[in-house]
């Protein structure tokens, strides 16, 4: 079986995924659905990526934050091509989870989509 080249993966990327992404908080493993333990109360966040490059895309320069309500614990995101319902296209686990003990922001930063 062939492995696909930087550029295949680059070219993969840029025309089977939206210039815009939807991203989603979770406290756990969403699945391919994208539908478990999604946090309560929190709103999809519009991503707009950068075009790939050495097989991944990253979000375009910017601060991308969710509002977390107090007692959830964001530890995975979901990536939807609408801000509500939609389709997943992927789902990461973040470096580090982060609990909140009152309502609070919580900042993504260079989570990147790849194909590896």
């Amino acid at each position: 079986m062939g492995n696909l080249t930087a550029f295949g993966r680059n070219a993969v990327l840029q025309s089977g995924l939206p210039a815009t992404l939807y991203v989603e908080a979770h406290s756990a493993d969403p699945t391919d659905a994208g539908t478990v333990a999604k946090l309560t109360g929190v709103a999809r966040v519009a991503v707009p990526f950068a075009a790939a490059s050495g097989g991944q895309k990253v979000p375009s320069a910017g601060t991308y934050e969710f509002d977390v309500l107090a007692g959830q614990t964001i530890a995975w995101v979901a990536y939807f091509d609408a801000s509500s319902n939609g389709n997943c296209y992927a789902v990461d686990q973040l470096d580090a989870a982060e609990t909140f003990t009152g309502n609070g922001k919580y900042t993504l930063t260079t989570q990147a989509i790849s194909i590896n």
